[in-house]
């Protein structure tokens, strides 16, 4: 504090920033500070000081067991646009030599799906392009990061679950986290409070250059394995998960989805054997998947086993939710066969989702099923059934269905009118 104090009496007015690095150093293994002295310099520069100061540390700074540092950023990796702006940073800093600066650039650009896996970690990033290793294998073991990352062993040695952590292979919910550390507190709040070494977007993920690091120095065994991949409640939650996943990235990376949703069945059919909703959902969201992809063959071949599955089903499941699903994977089997140009197997299924819907209006009627939930498949199939071409005259078999659906289509005609009629007048 002297020296502190002699410092400012020095430096007077001037405006400079105080730069504390590294400072996991001075703080125990829950990021409270550990010297009195320190606590007290730290107050002062809270309290009393005028000047800006930085802190750099792995840790969160807790001034006391319960009282984190505020107005704190955690600053983990790049973003893709942050990375997009380094490389203009290169070429400014470096135009001097603009061909060295040039080839820098070129290299990062050529290795951008590498540095993307790794979050592009700004550590990674420079001893990539110092090293331009052949092996990615070679860079985890260079003693750089090794000096950096080394710092996180001990967390993941005395903490089990958070070495279970470390198996998931995908952005994990707030839910799993909890089922896989299986009610160890003090582990939960050292993942997610203190030590900053998550990816925090809606999911959590652990930086996948310090995940991959400690898997490369940490023995996890057999047991760690078995407890994720093999207890029933875990392996359940990772379902649901991967499920949630699969379904969540099927528009917008349908490969990264159906990635997910083939561990979900495999994990579901280890499980649950064929005959259960989470292998039905999987089968479901698979078709969603590979029919964004554009392959319809497969998006066909996957809502098939989802209907089966449902059908199997039929007796143990809500008989609201038994036709609902039914209906909805009917007519998404018409449009699919409507994209392949196969009319009459589209009209096949659109007459049996019409049935299944047809079949429902009871339940809205006694309240036992929201309207607006309803109407949502009666308009599925208004579009589906027009766009076949069968909406005023439909086959004989799916007649008396539309026949029962005939005020709703009607409602519907008049509100297409009145939108046709509304853009003709602007």
């Amino acid at each position: 504090m002297r020296k502190w104090q002699r410092l400012n009496e020095v430096l007077g007015n001037a405006r400079w920033l105080l730069i504390l690095d590294n400072f996991e150093q001075f703080q125990n293994e829950m990021g409270i500070i550990k010297d009195r002295e320190w606590k007290r310099f730290l107050n002062e520069l809270i309290n009393n000081w005028s000047g800006q100061f930085l802190i750099t540390t792995r840790l969160k700074v807790f001034l006391h067991e319960r009282s984190p540092l505020e107005n704190t950023i955690e600053i983990g990796t790049f973003s893709e646009a942050e990375f997009d702006f380094l490389l203009r940073q290169i070429e400014e800093r470096e135009s001097g030599e603009r061909e060295k600066a040039r080839e820098k650039i070129e290299y990062l650009k050529k290795n951008k799906d590498i540095l993307e896996h790794y979050d592009f970690h700004p550590l990674f990033i420079r001893r990539f392009i110092d090293t331009r290793p052949k092996e990615i294998k070679v860079l985890l073991k260079d003693h750089e990061i090794n000096n950096v990352l080394n710092f996180y062993k001990d967390y993941f040695e005395k903490y089990r679950g958070l070495k279970r952590l470390l198996l998931l292979d995908f952005p994990f919910s707030e839910g799993l986290l909890e089922t896989i550390l299986k009610g160890d507190l003090e582990a939960k709040d050292i993942i997610k409070n203190r030590l900053l070494i998550l990816k925090k977007n809606g999911n959590y993920k652990i930086y996948s250059l310090i995940k991959e690091y400690l898997l490369g120095i940490l023995d996890l065994g057999d047991e760690v394995k078995r407890e994720v991949f093999e207890d029933k409640e875990t392996k359940a939650k990772l379902i649901e998960e991967l499920n949630r996943l699969g379904n969540f990235y099927s528009d917008k990376n349908p490969d990264r989805a159906i990635k997910f949703l083939n561990e979900a069945l495999k994990l579901g059919l280890e499980l649950f054997g064929e005959r259960h909703h989470d292998v039905a959902t999987s089968y479901n969201n698979l078709g969603s998947a590979y029919h964004a992809k554009g392959d319809l063959n497969k998006a066909i071949n996957y809502y098939y086993k989802a209907l089966a599955v449902n059908e199997t089903l039929r007796n143990e499941t809500n008989e609201i939710i038994y036709y609902m699903q039914m209906a909805e994977k009917n007519l998404v089997l018409a449009n699919l066969y409507k994209e392949k140009g196969k009319d009459k197997e589209a009209i096949n299924y659109l007459c049996q989702g019409a049935e299944m819907i047809a079949e429902t209006f009871h339940f809205v009627r006694a309240k036992e099923l929201f309207p607006n939930l309803y109407f949502k498949q009666v308009l599925n199939l208004f579009f589906t059934a027009k766009a076949l071409n069968v909406l005023d005259n439909p086959p004989d078999k799916c007649k008396e269905s539309f026949e029962r659906l005939k005020d709703l289509f009607e409602r519907l005609k008049l509100l297409e009118r009145k939108e046709r009629r509304a853009e003709e007048s602007i």
